[in-house]
């Protein structure tokens, strides 16, 4: 397809999204800020050449993946919430996280493409207007959409995000090339820095749940070019959860120190909902930490009862597949609870 054709097709799509009734102002205006990009690339396709315009049509096509699914009404509202409010912390710019829906049992990903840097690089005589904002790309399974528990590994690809926007391996790896080939007396192939910072990022909002899936899925894959052992995974967020030292951890302590960034630790707090779930209500949080921590309460209450389901108020054995849902739909009524009070204070703040 020709280029042209392309941007005219996903600026008319994008308008659409941006008239979407559906709660994320900042999506419509990151919309509408392509549009502008692209009505002003058409305007000037005599002067772009056409593998400039080919790349702003292919860059405009996975932003639009990503933003589609972040406004539709299936989108996974409650966790992007959650991945939110982990991220205020570390963001050094104005940042937007989407989803974008996949279609395998374990398809999640994070995209390392920053959309808007694309658009003012290929079209540079485009005016952004001081407008500047990151779209955070993150894969979801659109089966989990609605399934919080499924939905912990993206702690670890928002963690990702934060390695490349804070520059963690980036400084980790300079650094060891200048001291011969390891950092802090540990040698690690970059991509093996990138998960690990990944999964301790992500523990430091949901605890050991961060390594569940792995020890469900694929407890004893060995190393590869890209991961390392998922037994070295487990074991070094076990370390970190516990405050034993290990060189890795040291080693990612030096790095965010010099970087200014913030301190991997221990950022939530485990609240008790074991009576609230057996009772089939809802936990009432309390606070951020207690918010994040949910998920490790919601993982750990279903991986103690999923072999042997039973009904919390009528203790009559049930499928697993109630028991999920009913564990899913309280941990999400959870998280939107919480997040209604919160948006009610600050819109009720004078």
């Amino acid at each position: 397809m020709l280029p042209e054709v392309d941007l005219c097709l996903l600026r008319s799509n994008l308008r659409a999204l941006a008239s979407t009734p559906y709660f994320n102002q900042q999506v419509a205006s990151y919309s509408e800020h392509l549009c502008s990009a692209i009505d002003h690339a058409l305007t000037e396709a005599p002067k772009l050449s056409e593998l400039s315009l080919r790349r702003l049509s292919e860059t405009v096509w996975q932003a639009y993946q990503y933003l589609a699914g972040s406004i539709s009404s299936e989108a996974p509202y409650e966790v992007q919430y959650c991945l939110e409010a982990a991220l205020r912390e570390w963001a050094k710019k104005d940042c937007l996280i989407t989803t974008g829906f996949t279609y395998g049992p374990l398809a999640y990903h994070f995209n390392g493409l920053d959309p808007w840097k694309e658009v003012k690089a290929l079209v540079p005589s485009f005016s952004a207007q001081h407008f500047d904002r990151v779209l955070v790309l993150i894969g979801v399974p659109r089966l989990y959409r609605h399934k919080p528990i499924f939905c912990i590994p993206l702690f670890h690809e928002l963690g990702h995000f934060v390695d490349r926007h804070v520059g963690v391996v980036a400084y980790i790896r300079l650094n060891a090339l200048q001291q011969g080939g390891s950092f802090n007396q540990v040698t690690l192939p970059p991509l093996h820095w990138a998960e690990h910072f990944a999964d301790l990022f992500a523990a430091c909002y949901v605890g050991r749940s961060s390594t569940g899936l792995l020890e469900a899925v694929v407890p004893n894959a060995p190393a590869n070019q890209t991961h390392p052992a998922s037994k070295d995974r487990i074991d070094l967020v076990e370390k970190f959860v516990n405050g034993i030292s290990d060189p890795r951890l040291t080693a990612f302590e030096i790095a965010l120190k010099n970087l200014g960034a913030p301190a991997l630790k221990i950022r939530h707090t485990v609240p008790n909902l074991t009576s609230a779930y057996n009772d089939v209500r809802p936990v009432d949080i309390k606070s951020a930490a207690e918010l994040h921590g949910l998920f490790d309460a919601a993982w750990s209450y279903f991986s103690v009862n999923e072999s042997k389901p039973v009904s919390p108020m009528t203790n009559v054995a049930m499928s697993v597949e109630q028991f999920e849902r009913t564990v899913n739909d309280l941990t999400e009524k959870s998280i939107r609870n919480y997040s209604t009070k919160e948006m009610w204070k600050a819109h009720a703040a004078p």
